[in-house]
């Protein structure tokens, strides 16, 4: 989608997983809707988007990047980290 300088670009629910996952969040979540509004629905798929992301990630660190620099990277911590977030978003979203 192009716009123009004067017209803001919608944003999407994903935009906003990044910092949703930080102690951040209710600050800018606050600061955010003061300006523009989140829906309910918007703001209940925050969380199933981590969780796309997540997957995504699992499978670049236990598939892709092992492949790009070998093994050494599997116990780097990543796969670990990516798992006790999803075992995390299964216990809020479910």
């Amino acid at each position: 989608m192009c716009t123009s300088p004067s017209t803001p670009r919608k944003v999407s629910a994903a935009d906003l997983t990044g910092v949703a996952s930080t102690s951040f969040w209710d600050a800018f979540a606050g600061g955010y809707t003061s300006r523009r509004a989140l829906s309910e629905v918007d703001v209940a798929a925050i969380g199933w988007f981590d969780v796309i992301g997540r997957i995504f990630n699992l499978r670049f660190h236990l598939y892709d990047k092992p492949l790009i620099r070998g093994t050494e990277s599997v116990g780097e911590g990543w796969a670990d980290r990516e798992l006790a977030g999803l075992r995390r978003a299964a216990g809020e979203l479910l």
